[in-house]
């Protein structure tokens, strides 16, 4: 990977970090939960930190 690609790649993800704590900043101003994945399953989160698990993903085999 060339340099500057490396460079935009970095600048995207820092974007999409601070993009993701935005969204949840204002889900948890306005009351809502935040949904993520973890460890398989779908998590949902409160903003005390009170975790649920909602549902396992299930793993596509591609035959």
């Amino acid at each position: 990977m060339k340099r500057k690609e490396k460079s935009e790649a970095k600048m995207l993800i820092e974007i999409g970090k601070l993009a993701g704590k935005k969204a949840a900043e204002e889900n948890f101003a306005l009351g809502l939960p935040i949904v993520y994945e973890e460890d398989g399953y779908i998590i949902e989160e409160d903003k005390n930190g009170n975790k649920k698990k909602i549902k396992k993903i299930k793993h596509l085999t591609i035959q």
